[in-house]
């Protein structure tokens, strides 16, 4: 690594190509930057990383520069057949799988593996590094990894042989942050069920694999019953986005063979296997897709369009309604007959919300089961595996691929200003007392007609850290639809609206800067789940009472850059510029959004300017 900041962090340039620091890094791993406790790390094409091998942590092998041809200042040297290893401190900006290829060189006439990690995880615990042809003469070699968002830890180990010379790793991310939970090629992942023979015995093949699909149900129709089933991940998860694509084949069997052709998403799956286990499902049925189905004594929270009618029916807006066990039908029909159809879960904590054809058709919240050692107490159900049923119907699922929801934790040195619990860290805008928004299930809630809110210490740079939860609304009025904002120190309004799945203009939508420019694209999640905001700011410079540098924001919504590194030229509706610090104020805007997990870590001059 570099000896200076200046030469880690290169220049703006440099954050611009790899919007190196997303939400995820802290102060704390600024520092890690500016006092060389990281591999050196600098960009390359197509939004990599790539990580020196001589200035990462080495424990036996050796930093040389013997050999030519390597980049950065030299390269790591293996010395010992086994336990030597290089391990790279990588951040990176979204989690999901990235390719992990090595440079390196091998003068000898057979391969060295090495045991590839991530943390704790082995990804491949003989990767084989063969011959290059010389010292001199440097070669690739490639695997894949789930890295999460942050600091990962990467270590390859010698396994037997000492080792090929690596001079650097280079990490490339795919798919934006989704990480593929089928393969395409086999149910590596997952296990299969069936009531008669268990887990993994699928001996009839009920589920199947070819052309990048699982194919359910190619079986011969008879006429005996064709008992019910299931896949499921091997993992469990929680706060994440779920999609995949179904479409239905031909074939019906007994008892179903009259019935509507039926399949399934669980998720939430918890405790022993069965038919069905306890989970929560959108329905994946002809005309019905996107229902909720209680399974297991599981439990939802709800608005309906009437409580006198079985079974209820979600409406937004409509009348708060509590289930255990069950069906809540969609608010209305998306899905194709004939053709393939996309199904999207979000899951936030024990909050959810089903999308078919990217429109949201169900909504749930208090999502709960009984608690495993006192049946009569409810407790959250907010992870478990996920799961695809076999119902009596022929059905092909592809492209099923999950992306996290992160919600990150105040780092060390974070002033923290809403944990939940404590609104002291407020007060009325341009007032004393106490605030009189009300605290509601562990969040701020606006209280409309209250008046904005702000924070009572000042600020002057920063990065802040926001979560929100913005209403589901029935409203003409796009301004109508969970309005609030943020200001920075009360002058520059990030603004939050209901906005997902609409284009975003007139400066005034979700993630803009309000009245100044419109995020560079939509990163908004459905209603009533949780979203964030992650923003780094640089307070405009002034000299003798004359600004001579405007302010500037860098703004990650939900994970992804909308502002990096933009111009404030005038505040708009916010506070009169000055050279003064100033408080975060939250906005009442007559809209219940709700606000949690707000903290914010001053910067110093040099980390405002390198961010």
């Amino acid at each position: 690594m570099r000896t200076n900041a200046d030469n880690v962090i290169q220049s703006r340039l440099f954050m611009e190509q790899l919007s190196f620091l997303r939400r995820y890094l802290s102060v704390a791993m600024l520092s890690c930057l500016a006092t060389i406790l990281l591999a050196e790390i600098r960009p390359v094409a197509g939004q990599q990383i790539q990580c020196e091998a001589e200035s990462a942590t080495l424990v036996g092998a050796y930093a040389s520069a013997t050999h030519k041809g390597y980049t950065g200042s030299g390269y790591a040297d293996y010395v010992n057949y086994n336990d030597d290893y290089i391990e790279w401190t990588a951040i990176v900006p979204t989690s999901g799988m990235y390719t992990l290829e090595f440079r390196y060189a091998l003068g000898v006439s057979t391969n060295r593996p090495l045991q590839i990690t991530v943390g704790d995880t082995i990804v491949n615990p003989s990767l084989a590094f063969n011959p290059t042809g010389g010292w001199e003469l440097w070669g690739t070699i490639s695997t894949t990894a789930f890295l999460t968002s942050g600091t990962n830890l990467i270590r390859a180990t010698a396994t037997g042989w000492s080792g090929p010379n690596i001079d650097n790793l280079t990490l490339t991310p795919l798919n934006d942050g989704w990480r593929p939970l089928f393969n395409g090629q086999d149910l590596n992942g997952w296990y299969s069920w069936l009531p008669s023979s268990g887990r993994n015995n699928d001996a009839t093949g009920v589920f199947k694999v070819h052309d990048g699909m699982i194919h359910i149900l190619d079986l011969p129709v008879t006429d005996q019953n064709q008992e019910f089933g299931y896949i499921a991940t091997n993992e469990q998860f929680g706060n994440y986005r779920l999609r995949l694509q179904y479409k239905w084949g031909e074939k019906r069997f007994p008892p179903r063979i009259y019935a509507k052709r039926d399949s399934g998403l669980l998720y939430h799956v918890v405790g022993p296997d069965a038919i069905w286990p306890r989970s929560v499902e959108c329905q994946i049925q002809e005309g019905d897709t996107g229902d909720f189905w209680l399974l297991g004594n599981t439990g939802i929270t709800t608005t309906v369009e009437s409580t006198m009618v079985t079974p209820k029916k979600y409406q937004v807006g409509g009348i708060r309604y509590s289930q255990s066990n069950g069906r809540i039908v969609k608010s209305s029909t998306h899905d194709s007959l004939t053709d393939w159809n996309t199904v999207e879960v979000f899951v936030s904590g024990n909050e959810s919300a089903h999308l078919v054809n990217d429109v949201v058709v169900n909504r749930g919240s208090k999502l709960r089961e009984p608690d495993p050692t006192n049946p009569l107490v409810r407790i959250p159900l907010n992870q478990g595996r996920i799961s695809i049923q076999a119902e009596g119907a022929e059905v092909y699922y592809r492209n099923i691929e999950i992306k996290p929801l992160v919600y990150t934790a105040p780092p060390p040195g974070a002033i923290v200003l809403f944990d939940g619990t404590d609104t002291s860290q407020w007060k009325p805008k341009g007032g004393t007392g106490l605030i009189q928004w009300p605290i509601v299930e562990g969040a701020l809630q606006v209280c409309t007609t209250c008046g904005d809110i702000q924070s009572i210490q000042q600020f002057q740079d920063f990065k802040l850290h926001v979560e929100f939860r913005v209403p589901a609304v029935v409203t003409t009025i796009e301004q109508d639809r969970g309005n609030s904002g943020v200001f920075l120190q009360g002058r520059y309004e990030v603004q939050i609206l209901d906005s997902f799945g609409s284009e975003l203009s007139g400066m005034n939508d979700g993630g803009a800067i309000y009245g100044i420019r419109d995020a560079d694209s939509n990163a908004s999640l459905p209603a009533e789940i949780w979203q964030t905001y992650d923003i780094i700011f640089r307070a405009a410079r002034w000299s003798a009472g004359v600004k001579i540098e405007n302010a500037r924001a860098t703004v990650f919504w939900n994970g992804v850059a909308v502002h990096n590194n933009v111009e404030l030229q005038n505040t708009f509706t916010g506070d009169p510029e000055s050279s003064a610090p100033g408080s975060i104020v939250l906005q009442d805007h007559n809209n219940r959004v709700r606000y949690r997990n707000i903290w914010i870590v001053p910067l110093t001059d040099s980390q405002a300017t390198n961010n």
